[in-house]
């Protein structure tokens, strides 16, 4: 476990240092470059609006994974919420956990945040809304899942035979029992957030047009596809081996 936070931790202090690296200003518009092929001045060529795609590259690299990372922290919140709330009613409390899991379900992921922002609003603190939301039922049935299988444990079955209450059995035997997959599960909601909050950048849904994310470089990228490739290949690729890293480093030894 110690080895798996430590990676992330490195993932982490790549992302938040990338930004120097970028050799231009994100924002700045310069409209005769426009368009320019990748070379040794732009290494990942320029845009429309002739801005350079290696810069935007890497400040939207950070800003994409702060608001995957932020959506993540909102699932596990409200799933702990839901769980700690209900612990102490025992079986029922788990029944209505299970019943309110289903109903969320049966919404698919997009679609939910899709209505979460038209409740909400647009702007970068409804997509970390919307998507924390649309993500917290497929990481509650790993959750519950994950405390079934711990729960018939030959060690908490003892504790439960010598009496141990339900809070201290959950926190002390449970939890720790269980952690592994959780970490699995917590990659793998991240790597679900990430998809979610580009898709709805995509969509138009964010907050400043101008501002450096992987989801609207797509978007901007989509209308020169076939003139300037490289501005929707960066961010696609960008996306992917975030995905792929996120999956691969909070796996279950």
């Amino acid at each position: 476990m110690i080895r798996v936070l430590c990676q992330w931790g490195v993932l982490i202090l790549i992302l938040a240092i990338v930004p120097v690296l970028a050799p231009y200003d994100p924002l700045v518009v310069i409209p005769e470059q426009q368009l320019q092929p990748p070379s040794l001045i732009h290494f990942f060529g320029t845009d429309l609006f002739g801005r350079d795609v290696f810069s935007r590259f890497l400040y939207g690299g950070q800003r994409t994974f702060l608001f995957a990372l932020s959506s993540t922290a909102i699932a596990i919140s409200v799933i702990m919420i839901l769980r700690l709330s209900t612990l102490p009613f025992h079986r029922f409390g788990d029944g209505v956990l299970g019943w309110l899991n289903r109903a969320l379900l049966s919404f698919p992921g997009l679609v939910l945040a899709l209505g979460v922002t038209s409740l909400v609003g647009r702007g970068d603190l409804s997509i970390l809304i919307a998507t924390g939301m649309a993500q917290t039922a497929p990481s509650l049935a790993l959750f519950r899942s994950a405390e079934r299988e711990a729960r018939t444990s030959g060690h908490i079955e003892a504790a439960v035979s010598l009496g141990a209450g339900n809070w201290h059995l959950w926190r002390w035997h449970v939890v720790p029992t269980m952690a592994p997959l959780l970490l699995a599960g917590i990659g793998i909601l991240f790597a679900r957030c990430l998809l979610t909050n580009t898709a709805l950048s995509f969509l138009g849904f964010g907050g400043d047009i101008s501002a450096p994310e992987w989801g609207r470089m797509l978007y901007e990228g989509r209308q020169i596809m076939r003139v300037a490739p490289w501005a929707t290949l960066a961010p696609g690729i960008g996306i992917t081996l975030l995905v792929m890293a996120a999956s691969a480093q909070l796996r279950p030894e």
